[in-house]
């Protein structure tokens, strides 16, 4: 019985593992479109910082959430 309950434990853990790796796998993902977005916005930032600087603040969301998309801290 030990044996039998020895044997499915390690199944069991092991198949955590694969599951870990696959997990780690999509967390290396590429980020270039998160850096493309980045850029665009940050553009569109100091655009609208240059020309109409009460608007400015409207896409600081996107600048900031990307770049922390981009740089794999979300």
């Amino acid at each position: 019985m030990t044996i039998f309950y020895c044997k499915l434990c390690l199944k069991r853990l092991s198949l955590r593992h694969d599951n870990f790796d696959d997990m780690a796998s999509e967390s290396k993902k590429s980020h270039n479109l998160d850096w493309i977005i980045f850029f665009v916005t940050l553009v569109i930032t100091v655009a609208f910082l240059i020309f109409n600087p009460t608007w400015f603040w409207l896409f600081l969301p996107f600048v900031l959430t990307f770049f922390v998309k981009a740089i794999d801290y979300m």
